[in-house]
């Protein structure tokens, strides 16, 4: 699908839906590259989340795909939850990685009670934010 954004002056292309099996698809290939058995040296999340939150807070990370954040914090101390809608990718991350606590979910109908987590990480809505969709 092309489209033009008249707003931002460019084109738009994208080659399919983003789906869960879209997404299941993206991480799959993705995988071999991930460990998960060593701490991570330097982790800007990491940094940036001790400075505005105590360690030990929970963090959630929206659309954590192989959850690189989630995974960085709680190496660093932090409480998490890895969540994302692509239901292979979490399952892979339960066998894994089960110490970020990953689940099947929409971030756009979170089932957390309100005022439950301390922050929350998304690069998802970071690229959203750069190319101007939202």
């Amino acid at each position: 699908m092309k489209y033009y954004d008249s707003e931002n002056r460019r084109l738009v292309f994208a080659q399919e839906s983003a789906t869960p099996d879209f997404w299941d698809r993206q991480w799959e290939e993705m995988r071999s590259g991930v460990r998960y058995d060593t701490v991570p040296r330097y982790s800007l999340h990491r940094s940036l989340t001790r400075r505005y939150l105590p360690n030990g807070g929970l963090i959630l990370e929206g659309g954590c795909g192989l959850a690189y954040i989630s995974y960085s914090l709680s190496c660093a101390g932090y409480q998490t939850i890895a969540l994302d809608f692509a239901p292979k990718t979490i399952e892979y991350l339960k066998k894994e990685c089960p110490s970020v606590n990953p689940i099947v979910g929409d971030v756009f109908n979170l089932q957390l009670d309100t005022e439950s987590i301390d922050g929350y990480w998304s690069l998802l809505n970071i690229f959203i934010q750069v190319i101007g969709l939202f």
